[in-house]
């Protein structure tokens, strides 16, 4: 596949995991939700892959829902809190993907986005009551993510919906802060989840599982829990105790559980914010004022580079390096065929113009400094 850049779209799959589920779906396809030996079997490797998540983030395995995808999870979430505070104060970050932000504006009579600068948005915060407060923990497009502090600061009585999809690959590695000071993306998921009235959710396919599913975690409050079960947003089935209809995607569900019990295996030289540093630093050797870096100076997830190229035609770039089979994106892929600005940008500081302007590099230790190299050299010439 080339020089594969495009990891926050899908991250590259797990062969083996993937494989190894297939063949258990080949051995059992009987539909996890029949009442016969079979679907009964079948359901048990759910339940066991639903127990998995559960430990893999400390929580209780009640609280894990699977979905078809982080856009139903976001969905179920939007629509639920909707219901519990349908005229209440609410707020998301400046950095939610659509999947939250479209949902909020159209369900909430009553919503506040919050300025991107982290210092105005907690002072924000604090000066105003919300109900609710989506936050993403790691920008699709940016990597800008909360620092800890953020996070610990946000008012208790406030529920926080975070969409965890980019960070949850780095959950046993570090986020970089202003270059030189890290924080444990295990801190920053676990100020979330020890919270009584929380939900997260991330995605299969942002860490290797293939597409088709989701883990929601539900909160750890036994009635928002059960608020989660009455204002369901669909209905015609009885999955995941009645909180959705669909058949459950067996094989993703399994991958998604096996491979987050592969994620602390972090060997030595697998360290995706030394290739963030590594990268970025040639970037601004080579390309000098010709790029910026979109949030440099912010609290950021690895593996994620947004480049502002305000001479360059982003067109002609993407396809210069689809020729060299470099793979890469304009900005969140749900979107990023739009060509519009992204809203994040605007919010930013980026006018519309300057906001269409940019490319994305999202990537892992594998990331080779030849492949860099090879980059760069299509940057230069753009």
């Amino acid at each position: 596949m080339g020089i594969y850049l495009d990891f926050n779209a899908t991250h590259p799959p797990d062969q083996k995991i993937l494989l190894e589920a297939m063949q258990l779906y080949f051995k059992n396809f009987a539909n996890p939700s029949g009442r016969s030996k079979a679907s009964q079997e079948a359901e048990y490797h759910i339940e066991k892959a639903r127990k998995k998540v559960a430990e893999f983030l400390w929580v209780q395995p009640n609280q894990i829902v699977f979905t078809s995808g982080s856009t139903e999870s976001a969905g179920i979430c939007s629509y639920v809190l909707s219901e519990l505070y349908p005229t209440h104060k609410v707020a998301m970050s400046s950095f939610e993907h659509p999947a939250i932000s479209e949902n909020f504006m159209r369900k909430f009579h009553n919503v506040h986005v919050l300025p991107a600068k982290e210092e105005d948005a907690l002072s924000q915060l604090q000066k105003e009551s919300f109900s609710v407060l989506a936050y993403s923990l790691g920008h699709g497009e940016t990597g800008i993510a909360p620092s800890l502090s953020f996070l610990q600061a946000i008012p208790e009585e406030t529920f926080l919906l975070a969409d965890a999809s980019q960070i949850i690959r780095h959950f046993f590695q570090y986020s970089i802060y202003k270059q030189n000071k890290q924080e444990e993306v295990q801190a920053i998921m676990n100020a979330v989840l020890t919270r009584e009235n929380s939900a997260l959710f991330f995605s299969s396919h942002k860490i290797g599982a293939g597409h088709g599913s989701s883990a929601l975690v539900l909160p750890r409050n036994p009635a928002l829990q059960s608020a989660f079960a009455k204002y369901k947003p669909f209905f015609g089935g009885n999955q995941e105790n009645e909180m959705r209809p669909g058949t459950s995607n067996f094989v993703s569900i399994l991958a998604l559980a096996k491979r987050l019990s592969y994620l602390p295996n972090v060997k030595e030289g697998q360290d995706n914010a030394k290739t963030t540093f590594l990268f970025e630093k040639r970037i601004q050797t080579v390309l000098q004022e010709k790029a910026t870096i979109v949030g440099y100076e912010n609290h950021r997830i690895p593996g994620t580079t947004l480049l502002y190229l305000p001479h360059t035609d982003i067109d002609f770039l993407l396809m210069a390096l689809d020729m060299e089979g470099i793979s890469v994106s304009t900005g969140t892929s749900c979107k990023s065929r739009s060509r519009t600005p992204s809203p994040t940008l605007l919010q930013m500081g980026f006018s519309p113009e300057e906001a269409i302007q940019v490319i994305r590099f999202s990537y892992d230790y594998t990331f080779s400094e030849q492949d860099m190299e090879q980059v760069l050299l299509v940057l230069e010439k753009a």
